[in-house]
């Protein structure tokens, strides 16, 4: 019989129990570092797309006589860099908010170099002139907004590399 009452386990099974359980171990290793292989493959393989916003001046507009209204907006030379023909545009007025009013989407049809401004012309069907909300814009001269586009795509993890490492470059200068 056993001598102390409380004591319900003998020397060998609490031998058992201090010793670790080396199996367990090695398939908890091995799974956390499948979820790290897995997550870097994940995080490198989503991209976001990096958009800019440039702002402009409506010049002029234009209606030929077939059903196309043809626009020129001013940018300065500064992001031509960033555009090229047929990239697809989303064009915001500061007198049409863009959460009443909605966006224009479009595409860029010429680009023209004067002085130091870029002049963009863009075509708009008579169908595709209403914006994304249906209601008719009326786009006069020397209207102001921005051209929303899309640069490129950045995978998630370069994006989170050089915005530490812009973190760490912004502490060595000070």
């Amino acid at each position: 019989m056993i001598s102390n009452k409380f004591e319900l386990r003998s020397n060998e099974v609490q031998e058992v129990f201090q010793k670790s359980p080396h199996l367990l171990i090695m398939w908890g290793n091995t799974f956390i570092g499948i979820i790290l292989i897995a997550g870097f493959y994940l995080l490198d393989n989503i991209t976001i797309p990096q958009k800019i916003t440039i702002p402009f001046q409506l010049i002029q507009t234009k209606k030929p006589y077939n059903s196309e209204e043809v626009f020129a907006l001013q940018i300065d030379s500064e992001y031509t860099s960033h555009i090229y023909q047929h990239q697809p545009i989303n064009i915001n007025f500061e007198k049409y908010p863009s959460n009443i009013y909605g966006t224009i989407q479009t595409e860029i049809d010429t680009i023209i170099s004067f002085q130091n401004k870029k002049i963009i012309f863009f075509k708009l069907q008579n169908e595709q002139s209403k914006n994304n909300l249906s209601f008719r814009v009326t786009l006069k001269p020397f209207l102001l907004g921005n051209l929303v586009t899309q640069i490129d795509k950045k995978n998630f993890l370069s994006t989170i590399k050089n915005s530490l490492f812009s973190k760490i470059k912004t502490k060595d200068k000070r």
